[in-house]
């Protein structure tokens, strides 16, 4: 049993100092911007994607950015719904759109990373600016963040969050991502960055070339944001600093199928599994997180059986409350999320549950396909 009260206490004391530096972190954005304007290759993977594919080709080529500097590159990966189709459509109106496949384009990759590495590889832009096929962005998106591309910077990440519908799954899935990000931003804010979104994030062309593209993590399901930024860190040293700026915001959708969901966050905790090949110190973070939520469920079940008091099981519970309710209270005021408050307490019962499975299941999130998406077969 003293084993068991050893682990606990140094996994919640990591944890939550974890959590006080994320939320000491958001005090510090990074305000150091640039009015030069660097040429800008935005690259977008997809893989049936036909339901957002127009809205999305839309709002990319009509950003407000030197038309002579920016252009949009879409790699379709192998889609068997109408992709290709809208691609080549939409590539005859828009000057500045160049779209190519996986399906005739040679790379050493699979999967997602594959059509990333070809959009790269044809880039004219000296900043690789990455989203996702069903993210939405404003027009000054590209603008904000190449505006923080001093010279000593060789990564921005910028501020994604999931649009929530009405029902209590997806204001979760918002308010989850909400904290994640938080906590990332806070992190990199403090020169620790440890993770990324893919749907918001921009490196120089030259890092990239660098260290090998995703040779490293070639093996890897994903990996294409988080594992590739530390990659890119542990290599050359590469300076990341965080967008803030609302005009930098981009967002997505929330899943609304179940099974969706769990293969999507399967396949994160299986890049956090593989953190510790790149970065100890996240790793550790990761780990102490995972054992923090793990051990009250163990006290829970231990005072249950008669085994401990009930007390330990209390303490831990508060301190968890005090610790993510006091980052969560700083995220929805920056990201003005106020209507997330009300799913907080669910999310606060269901984290530990979830983040215990996610990190069993992520052992075998390697193995799961980048897209199980499936667009209507009717979209044009």
């Amino acid at each position: 049993m003293i084993i068991i009260h050893i682990i606990t206490i140094l996994s919640l004391l990591i944890y939550l100092t974890s959590l006080v530096i994320f939320r000491w972190g958001l005090n510090y954005p990074n305000q150091k911007k640039t009015a030069e304007l660097p040429t800008v290759s935005i690259i977008v993977a997809v893989k049936n994607e036909a339901n957002y594919l127009p809205h999305l080709i839309e709002q990319l080529t009509a950003q407000n950015y030197p038309a002579d500097k920016l252009e949009v590159i879409i790699v379709d990966n192998d889609s068997s719904d109408k992709t290709p189709l809208i691609l080549q459509r939409e590539a005859s109106k828009y000057s500045n759109l160049r779209v190519f496949t996986t399906k005739v384009e040679k790379t050493f990759y699979s999967h997602k990373k594959a059509a990333l590495a070809v959009g790269v590889r044809e880039a004219h832009g000296a900043i690789i600016l990455m989203t996702d096929a069903d993210c939405r962005v404003g027009k000054n998106w590209a603008l904000a963040m190449a505006s923080y591309f001093t010279n000593e910077v060789g990564i921005v990440v910028g501020f994604s969050a999931i649009q929530p519908l009405a029902d209590w799954f997806t204001r979760i899935q918002a308010l989850d991502y909400l904290l994640l990000l938080t906590a990332a931003q806070g992190s990199i804010n403090l020169g620790f960055a440890g993770a990324c979104s893919g749907s918001n994030w921009a490196f120089r062309k030259v890092l990239f070339e660098r260290v090998g593209g995703y040779m490293l993590i070639q093996d890897r399901i994903g990996g294409d944001d988080s594992l590739f930024m530390q990659v890119m860190q542990k290599r050359i040293n590469a300076k990341v600093v965080f967008a803030a700026e609302e005009a930098a915001w981009v967002e997505t959708e929330a899943v609304t199928s179940i099974s969706t969901f769990f293969r999507q966050r399967i396949r994160w905790a299986s890049e956090a599994n593989y953190t510790h090949h790149l970065n100890r110190l996240f790793f550790g973070v990761i780990l102490a997180t995972f054992l923090a939520n793990l051990m009250p469920i163990v006290y829970l079940i231990l005072w249950i059986i008669g085994a401990v008091s009930f007390a330990p099981f209390f303490w831990m519970v508060l301190l968890k409350l005090l610790g993510e309710g006091m980052l969560f209270r700083k995220a929805v005021g920056i990201y003005k999320k106020q209507s997330l408050k009300s799913v907080f307490p669910i999310w606060f019962i269901l984290q530990p549950f979830y983040i215990v499975l996610m990190g069993i299941l992520g052992i075998w999130g390697n193995r799961l396909d980048w897209s199980h998406r499936s667009s209507s077969p009717d979209a044009v």
